[in-house]
This record gives structure tokens, sequence and C-alpha cells, in this order.
């Protein structure tokens, strides 16, 4: 076959070769003028490119492009000035051409923009900033390849406005698929900087999903149902579920708990086929289960018209949440911004056009709650530019309301109350906005770049006011983990600004208006419990104070325990409770003893707390009364029957009447029995306990403050693994696990590290082991690294349990 691309065929090229050409010469002085540094390899780069199509010189305008590139490289043309140059005679070119097709030009330009961006083997943030704004601004590109692989991984990166090392490396790796660098000194360093990094596919951003006649393909392990359950709702929808990849499959679902933007190899098989049909021009779209959930809830509320392709209006009650329950026994009152509240005309806001399917809207924060919060154009403008840092705390849907409640207050409070110092500003958000454009960046007002970056800049301190305000709410329902408020800019100047003319003035308005903030409802309480475990403190501290009867005292902790009925420190709550109360209620101390024995018995690992011996001294005032007590907890330990337990415990401190009867024969007879009485009072006087089932035993521990009641039930129970028995752990990795359940899936790498340490172990190859063990169940790594913590999935250990 002859190599066109060599041949001396090339000097008849047909004008597709011409235009790719001209795009492709586009895109790379995008790129390289992205940063507004160019260099003297990037200029090298052109040159090559000159080089390569220099059998194109006799068609119009590649003579002009020559002639710029060569008196660039003389230094008689300045580099800036040329590249400018270059760059309009392309787009004269692009306007004026017959042949020219929109979708096919935007691929090429984007990939001159790669051969840009990469021509000094460099990618700086500047130029990773500005490729998401071609990104964003060419969205027609989408379901092609590779629009969304690319906008997806750099969406990711530059998401949170900081660009690590890693991050970099790995873009680069994506990008150098699609440019071939010809300098070699350049490609070399490329080729060293990514040689460990492996990418698959990459899922599209909040895609249009189809239903209708559309093809869907499962892949992975979804964190949501079943995968038939999947498929279930996908057929109800119209679409076509199907077990294997083709050429007639249009999306490949991608079930997973990672991050949303990202497949990676381990998924296996089917991506790495669908990325091949994309690659060979079919577009198949690969979207993530959440995406797919989210297209399938959104179309259960709203439907599309099919005359008019208007969205109907709903009645207000059929979006009510019933997950939320407001126990306030207060209306919802809308928040009234007024009418004339201030917003800049020229934010950039994505207004939705009726012909778009509604659920690719339904993400936005504004969209979703116009309806449950009574929000106004104004609000859902502004609330539609924030996202939310995902965490399992804003996930709540009754918190993610209180804090998009507290935080439409904080930005009333600023527009109305801080008023900017330059009047030429509507708002003080406006006027620090501005501060950040000129301090940071530098941009004049009649820069292209500065209505960008003002609108970008708006949205990041908006964003940055939404966090305080979560942290805010996060204070009122007692959780003391808080998330990060750093704000995006290490500049002094701008940090001083904005901390006196925003943060110190919102920081005393959050604080005075907390009662705003509604108390957390029944299942919201369930759920932070549940991953909070010692949340439930800071209420037993305010019941403590509270206490005036142990009637009172009681009913409460059980109320607390209500809510705590998923937190694996239940138990605990009625142990403290009875430590408590033991100097002010024997009986009720008692009580709530059998009710932690009854807990910590129901949990997965019998811990057996002792009350200390101050505290039993105090509860027994005889050795009779703490042997009856015995008694009673070692029958409840063989018959689980609560309620007679509680009956016995409420009779232990009633009068015992004893009928004493002198017996004048029996004294008599004291001397010649005086043996068998010996043994007797021994037996009497000694504290041990036996019979056919249990032995008690009262044992005085070397810490004299404390005194130990052995429970001990002579018929073994039999053993059951808590654990999947498949899994083959040893002791020390089920303590690992038990570890990790008891602090919420969530551990320290220090605290875990010193942990395992004492146990002569390594960390790493500790969690390694685990991990590999769980994998084959899981398809996927058990133990996770995030920031200063060790986390499991809390669906992923359920899956390691033994139900039986």
């Amino acid at each position: 076959m002859t190599n066109f691309e060599n041949s001396d065929l090339q000097i008849v090229t047909t004008k597709a070769r011409a235009d790719k050409a001209i795009n492709s010469l586009k895109g790379l002085l995008l790129g390289i003028i992205s940063d507004d540094i160019i260099d003297a390899k990037e200029m090298e780069e052109l040159r090559l490119w000159a080089q390569e199509h220099y059998d194109l010189v006799n068609r119009n305008p590649f003579r002009e492009f020559m002639i710029l590139i060569e008196n660039t490289a003389s230094n008689e043309i300045p580099t800036k000035e040329a590249v400018e140059d270059l760059y309009w005679l392309c787009q004269k070119y692009e306007h004026n051409s017959i042949y020219y097709n929109g979708i096919t030009s935007d691929l090429q330009l984007l990939q001159g923009i790669f051969h840009g961006i990469l021509a000094d083997g460099i990618l700086s943030d500047e130029e990773i900033f500005k490729l998401h704004d071609w990104l964003s601004e060419n969205k027609h590109l989408s379901s092609y390849y590779p629009y969304d692989e690319i906008r997806s991984l750099v969406l990711s990166i530059v998401e949170d406005k900081i660009i690590t090392e890693d991050e970099r490396t790995v873009l680069t790796a994506f990008i150098k698929q699609f440019v071939e660098i010809k300098n070699t000194e350049v490609a070399q360093k490329i080729e060293r900087d990514t040689a460990d990094v492996n990418i698959t596919g990459i899922c599209a951003v909040n895609p249009e999903i189809i239903f209708d006649g559309k093809t869907f393909c499962v892949t992975g392990i979804l964190n949501r149902g079943s995968r038939s359950e999947l498929q279930k709702a996908i057929q109800d929808q119209g679409g076509i579920s199907v077990n294997s990849i083709s050429k007639k499959t249009d999306y490949l679902i991608i079930g997973s708990t990672n991050n949303a933007c990202w497949s990676y190899s381990c998924y296996g098989r089917k991506v790495e086929k669908a990325l091949e049909l994309r690659k060979s021009g079919h577009t198949i779209v690969l979207i993530h289960e959440a995406d797919i959930f989210s297209a399938i809830d959104g179309k259960t509320f709203t439907e599309i018209s099919p005359v008019n392709n208007e969205i109907p209006m709903i009645n207000s009650t059929s979006f009510r949440d019933d997950s939320i329950i407001d126990v306030s026994g207060n209306a919802d009152i809308p928040i009234d911004f007024g009418v004339n509240f201030p917003i800049q005309e020229n934010i950039s806001i994505n207004i939705v056009n009726q012909n778009t399917n509604p659920t690719t809207e339904s993400w936005k924060i504004g969209k979703k709650y116009t309806r449950k919060l009574n929000l106004n154009e104004e609000q859902i403008k502004l609330l539609d530019k924030l996202s939310f840092a995902n965490n399992v705390f804003n996930e709540i849907e009754y918190c993610k309301i209180q804090i998009v409640k507290q935080f439409l207050r904080t930005v009333e409070y600023l527009y109305q109350n801080c008023i900017p110092v330059n009047k030429s500003y509507a708002t003080v958000i406006d006027e620090l906005s501005e501060i950040i454009v000129v301090l940071q960046y530098n941009y004049k007002k009649e820069s292209l770049n500065y209505k960008y970056t003002f609108d970008s800049v708006q949205t990041e301190i908006f964003n940055h006011i939404l966090k305080l305000c979560e942290n805010n709410v996060r204070e009122v329902y007692g959780i003391k983990r808080k998330i990060n408020t750093d704000f995006n800019y290490n500049n002094s100047d701008i940090l001083d600004k904005y901390n006196k003319k925003i943060v110190s003035k919102i920081e005393v308005f959050l604080v005075e208006n907390q009662f705003q903030v509604l108390d957390a409802d029944y299942k919201t309480n369930i759920i932070l419990n549940e991953t909070n475990t010692n949340r439930w403190k800071t209420k037993f501290d305010v019941i403590k104070e509270d206490y005036s009867n142990s009637i009172a005292f009681e009913r409460e902790i059980f109320r607390l325990a209500e809510v705590n009925v998923k937190n694996p420190s239940l138990d605990t709550i009625f142990f403290e409770a009875s430590k408590f109360v033991s100097g002010l209620d024997k009986n009720c101390a008692l009580r709530l003893y059998i009710h932690y024995l009854d807990k910590d018995l129901n949990s997965s690992k019998f811990s057996k707390k002792q009350l200390t011996q101050t505290i039993q001294k105090s509860l027994f005032s005889t050795a009779e009364q703490l042997n009856d007590f015995e008694k009673i907890l070692s029958e409840f330990v063989v018959t689980r029957n609560l309620e007679t337990a509680i009956e016995k415990v409420n009779q232990i401190y009633l009068p015992k009447r004893k009928k004493i009867t002198i017996d004048a024969e029996a004294i008599k007879n004291i001397q010649s029995q005086h043996s068998e009485t010996a043994d007797i009072l021994g037996r009497l006087l000694d504290d041990d306990f036996e019979d056919e089932n249990t032995s008690i035993k009262a044992e005085e521990t070397i810490n004299k403050d404390e005194l130990t009641i052995n429970i001990t039930n002579k018929k073994p129970e039999p053993q059951i693994s808590k654990y999947l028995e498949e899994l083959g752990l040893t002791d020390i990795q089920k303590e690992v696990l038990d570890s990790f359940e008891k602090q919420s899936f969530t551990i320290l790498q220090t605290d875990f590290e010193e942990f395992i340490k004492s146990k002569n172990m390594f960390a790493g190859s500790t969690i390694e082991s685990i991990n590999e063990k769980c994998y084959e169940i899981l398809d996927d790594i058990l133990i996770e690294e995030e920031d200063e913590y060790f986390t499991i999935n809390t669906d992923y250990y359920k899956k390691l349990l033994n139900n039986d």
C-alpha cells in the first residue's frame, strides 16, 4: 500500500488534507500561546510543522504560513507577532472554506491544541485552564472521541483549582496519545515522565441520555441496586438492555464507587472494547452509574411533552421527599431576596433550552430545589453555579437542604449589610472578584480573559461561602469533623481583603443565626449517628445536666438509643448511663446495665465492660445482693429474656422477711455437729456460685478500684464467624476490620500505623493482604487512602459479613 503521507502524491493532495493541516496549525498556535509564553522549543515544533507540510507551499495560504514561520525563525519578525499573524490567517482561511466541516474541523483543531501545549514537553497550569475553557465552549463535540474523555479528565483536575504533579502527569499521558512530537529531546522527556501511567476509559461528564430505542450495557459493581434492577429500569424507560458490547451499543454504564470521571483498567474487557469502538468512529458513550440513575430518577418526575417539547407544570406535592421529616412544627417559609436582588448581569449562566432533556440539568442545585425551597429566578441562577464538595454529610438530603438555606440567608445578609467601598460595584462580591482578577491574574477589563476569569472567581467565592455554611450546619448537628475551607488564593493582600470584607462578617452572622437551622429529624439523626459514632455524647451530656429524676432520665436515654440504633457504640450509651445514675437511683442503674449487656451480646464483639468496684460497693450493700445480681446476669446470658431479667432486678432491693425459730434440740447438738456447721458456713461465706449450667465468681483484680464479675456459660454455644469463611481472614485481619467498624470506617493513618506496630507488623503489607483476600468478592480494593485517613466503603464491608 502506498504511504500517502510521505509520497510525492502529496503535491496533488485533496482539499481535505489542506483543511486538516490548517486546523492542526490553528490548534498548535492556540496551544503555544495559551500560557502567553513562547519558548524556543515551541518555535522549533512550529518550524518542524512547516517542514512536514512544505509540499503544500504552492497552495493558498500555505506560502504565507511558510514565509512567516521562516522569518520568525530568523528573528526578522517578533515571535509573538508572528504567531498572532499566523492564527489570523488560519481564521481567515476557515471562514472562506466551502469544504469546512464543523465537527471534523474542531476535532482536528483539538488535536492541534494538544500538539501546541505539549510542544515544550511541559503542561503549565495556564495551558490546562485554557484547554478547559476551549472544551467548555465546544460541547457540540460531545460523544465524539476523544472529546468526552479529555473533558472529563480536565474537569476532574481543575475542579478544585489546584493542579497537582500527579494530575499533570496523567493529563500529559492522555494527550500524548494524539500527538507526534517531532523534537526528539522533548518526546523522550514526555515518555520518561509518563512511563508509569496507564489509562483506559474515562466516563462522560453529565451526558445527555436518551432511552427510547437506545441500547445499554452494564459493567462493574453497582453502588445502587443490582444489575437486573437497573436493566429493568432501563427497559421501563424504553431502552434496550444487553449483556455484551457491540457496534449497536449506544451506552456503556460503568458501576463503581470511584470518582465519577474515571474508569481504570480494572473494569476489564467491556471498557476496552468500548474504547476500540469509539476510536473507530462509533459514538458509544461511557457513562457512570450515578448519571444513569439520575436520568432514570429525573424521568420519573418530569416527562417532555411530545407535542411541543415543553416541560409540563407538576403539582408541587408530587416532589415531596418522604425521607425528610420537619420536626419544627413550622411551615416552610421561602427566603425572600427582594425585588432588587443584586446579581451581575454578566455572570455566565447556562439557560435550559426547551428542547434539552431535563435530566441533564438535574444535577444543578437551583434546578433540583426550585419547588422544594420555593426559589425565585435569581436564587436558581446563583445556586446553579455552585457545587458541593461531596462527602457523607452533605449527601444526606436533609443536611443539604439546611446548608442551602443557610447559604441563601448568608448571601442575602452580605448583599444587604456589606456595602462595597467602591460604589461602582453592585455588591461586595463583585468588588472582591475585581480585586482578585487584578492582583492574581493581572487582567484588564478590556481583555478577552477578563470576563471568564471574573465569573470564575465569583463562583469560587460563592463556593467558599457554601463551605463555611456547611461547617456551620455541621456544628449545629454536633459533627466535630469539619471540611477544609482554605481559600484558593495565597496572595496576602487578597486574603487580607477577603477575610476583612467577607469572612469575618460571615462568621459572626453564622454564629448568630445557627438557631435558624432546623433540628435534624429522626431519619437524619440515625444516619448521622451511624457515621459519627461519638456524636451521642453531646446529647448525653445535656441529658445529664438536665437530670431531675430517674424516670425522666431513663426515658431520655431510650430516646437517645432510638436514634443510635445503627451506631456500633449503642451499648456504650447504656453502660455510661448506668454509671452516671448509680449514685442517684440503684434500680435504674441495674436496669440500664441489663440493657447494656443485651446490646453488648448483640454486638459483633462481646466487650463485657465491668462497673468499677467503687460503683459496685455503692450498689450492693450486702454480698447477697451482689450474688442475686450475678445470678440474674448469668440467667440472662443463657435465656436472653430481657423482660424477666428486668423484673428480677427490680426485686433485688426489696426487703426479705425471715422467720427465726429457736430449736433447743439443735442448740444441744451444736458441739457434735461443729465440723458439719463449719463446712456449711464456709460454703455460705464463699463468694463463688455454681449450678449445673453456669459458674459465677467474684474476683478482685490487681486494680483495687475494680471488681470483676466473671460469668461463665458451661454450655458453650457454637462459634459463628462474623466474616465470610471463604475469605480466610486471620485473627489480626479480623481485628483490623473490627477496629474500622468501631471508628466509623475511617482511621487516621498515624493511629493505624501505631496500632499495627504494636502487633509487630507493617501497615502497608497488612492493608495489602486484606485487600488481596477481599478482592475476589468485591472486584475492587477494600481499604483506601484518603488524605490523612484510611477508609473503608461501608457497602463493601457489608458484603464481607456472614449473614448467617
